[in-house]
């Protein structure tokens, strides 16, 4: 009984949506947290602020701030993020997204600031057409000096994130 109830919970659930057509003129604000217990300077939590506008169907233009917490750096960020959508005639709605920013890095090495590029994509699941929970891959490459990046210490400018959030549109 509790695999059968395990199995069609799901399946009730996925049934009763609806299909979400995000059209133009729409705005949303997403807040994104993840963890990364293996980062290089050590322990990571990440929180994210995006507020955005859908200037044509499916594709919205956001602005993005972001703080980085580890046990050896904190960086502060700020992006401009493009995000494409494609309509499936669903509930979830898979997205790929673009960014440019400029971020704040501070680490007992020194104080940098860098420009950095990131390319991710992911879903977005909505309950309601103004309530959504989001997961994506990201991939960002930070743009900064030596002094930041040491390449003797095996730090690296390039890193790797899935992250999850919620979002609210209206």
């Amino acid at each position: 009984m509790k695999l059968k109830s395990t199995i069609m919970l799901p399946l009730l659930l996925v049934s009763t949506t609806y299909a979400v057509t995000v059209q133009e003129g729409r705005r949303e604000i997403d807040a994104s947290l993840y963890l990364d217990p293996n980062a290089q300077f050590g322990h990571v939590l990440t929180l994210g602020l995006d507020y955005g506008k859908y200037v044509r169907d499916n594709l919205q233009l956001l602005t993005g701030a972001e703080f980085r917490d580890t046990d050896r750096s904190s960086v502060y960020a700020l992006s401009g993020i493009a995000e494409k959508g494609f309509d499936i005639d669903s509930s979830f709605y898979p997205f790929v997204r673009l960014g440019i920013g400029f971020t704040l890095v501070d680490t007992e090495f020194g104080n940098d600031t860098a420009a950095y590029l990131s390319f991710g994509g992911g879903t977005k699941y909505y309950f309601k057409k103004e309530v959504s929970m989001f997961a994506f891959y990201y991939l960002g490459l930070d743009l900064a000096s030596e002094d930041v990046y040491a390449e003797e210490d095996d730090y690296s400018s390039t890193n790797f994130s899935f992250r999850a959030g919620l979002g609210y549109s209206f």
